[in-house]
C-alpha cells in the first residue's frame, strides 16, 4: 500500500500540481504525508520541484526502476532518502546518493536553505537491495534538472558515479 501511495503522489506531484482542486483535497485528508516525506509539510511539498529519474538495475537480472527526486525550500538541511527507504540500499548507494545530492546543491544551488529528495518507487520488502555506485550521476542529473526547473531530455542515458565535488568516476 505504502508503494502505491508513493506511486500516486509522485505521478501527481510530476504534473506540476495542475490537477483539479478535489484532487489535492483527496490526498490531504486520505494519504499522509508523512507516509512519503517524514518531515515535510503539504505547502513545501507542493511548492516544490519534482522530477523522475530512469535508473537500470542489475539485481536479479535487469530491470528499470523510477526514482521520483525533488527540490524543497525552506527544509534546511536533512537525510535526501526518506527513512523507510534506506533499507533498500547498501552503504555505498547510499552514500553516492547523498554525494550526488550534495554535488548538484553546489553546482546550482547555493542555498542551504534548499533540500533535495529521492524516494525510489520499490517497495522496501527485502528482496531488491540497490547496490553500488552507478545512480549517482542519473539522480545528480535529476536535482539538477529539478534545481533548474528544466526537464530531462529523453534521450539522454547515464550511468556511473559521482562525488560530492562533482567528478564523475568510472562505471
Amino acid at each position: 500500500f505504502q508503494l502505491f501511495q508513493v506511486n500516486l503522489l509522485g505521478a501527481f506531484l510530476l504534473q506540476n500540481n495542475q490537477a483539479p482542486g478535489r484532487v489535492l483535497d483527496w490526498f490531504r485528508h486520505s494519504l499522509p504525508l508523512s507516509t512519503v516525506f517524514e518531515d515535510a509539510a503539504w505547502p513545501d511539498v507542493l511548492q516544490g520541484r519534482w522530477r523522475a529519474v530512469p535508473v537500470l538495475l542489475t539485481a536479479e537480472g535487469a530491470f528499470a526502476c523510477w526514482f521520483l527526486v525533488g527540490c524543497l525550500s525552506g527544509q534546511g538541511p536533512r537525510d535526501v532518502v526518506p527513512g523507510w527507504a534506506v533499507r533498500l540500499f547498501d552503504k555505498d548507494a547510499l552514500k553516492v546518493i547523498r554525494e550526488a545530492a550534495a554535488a548538484s546543491l553546489d553546482l546550482e544551488s547555493g542555498d542551504p536553505c534548499t533540500r533535495l529528495v529521492c524516494c525510489p518507487l520499490l517497495k522496501p520488502t527485502g528482496r531488491v537491495r540497490i547496490q553500488g555506485r552507478s545512480l549517482g550521476l542519473p539522480l545528480a542529473l535529476g536535482f539538477i534538472a529539478a534545481l533548474k526547473d528544466q526537464s530531462i531530455p529523453k534521450e539522454v542515458a547515464a550511468t556511473g558515479s559521482i562525488d560530492q565535488s562533482g567528478d564523475v568516476g568510472r562505471v
